[in-house]
């Protein structure tokens, strides 16, 4: 009796576990998959919805999807399907500026610029046979561009880029 009693405890925890995932089509939030599209809004939308309740999947089919910073929350994997691409924007202002003066000086990067991060996020994580691309040499030709033309001018473009003054 003490033996069935524990085996249905157990049946029902994991059916509970299994009910509280969720999975969630990133068509189905709003991304469109053409490469050209700015998706980061409905992205960072499922993924926090998908943290809202208890975490869970963000299903990425084949497509190119384009987005800025995204973050990671806890309980949340990304699983890009065989020819899903998830393409870093070129644009530096579609990355939000949240590294400090300190972290700066610590680090010696611009995290601010990442794609993808997490921060006291657990439980995460990016699988599938999909890929990612960044665009980063894109993104820092830029970037470069912008600060010479005296558009978007990075106070330490010299110190910590180790670049040469022009």
């Amino acid at each position: 009796m003490k033996k069935r009693f524990i085996f249905i405890l157990c049946g029902l925890f994991l059916c509970a576990a299994t009910i509280a995932a969720t999975d969630y089509n990133v068509l189905q939030q709003g991304a469109v998959g053409d490469g050209k599209t700015l998706n980061t809004k409905s992205l960072q939308s499922a993924i926090d919805a998908l943290h809202a309740k208890g975490g869970g999947q963000l299903y990425f089919p084949a497509g190119r999807y384009l987005t800025g910073s995204l973050q990671l929350k806890s309980n949340v994997t990304l699983y890009l399907e065989k020819e899903a691409v998830l393409l870093g924007s070129t644009s530096p202002y579609d990355y939000p500026g949240f590294s400090t003066e300190k972290e700066l000086k610590v680090n010696n990067d611009h995290f601010d610029q990442a794609l993808i991060y997490a921060e006291g996020a657990e439980n995460i994580g990016i699988t599938g046979e999909g890929c990612i691309d960044g665009q980063g040499r894109e993104l820092a030709l830029t970037i470069d561009s912008l600060h010479h033309t005296g558009e978007l001018v990075d106070k330490h473009y010299n110190t910590y880029r180790k670049r040469p003054n022009t």
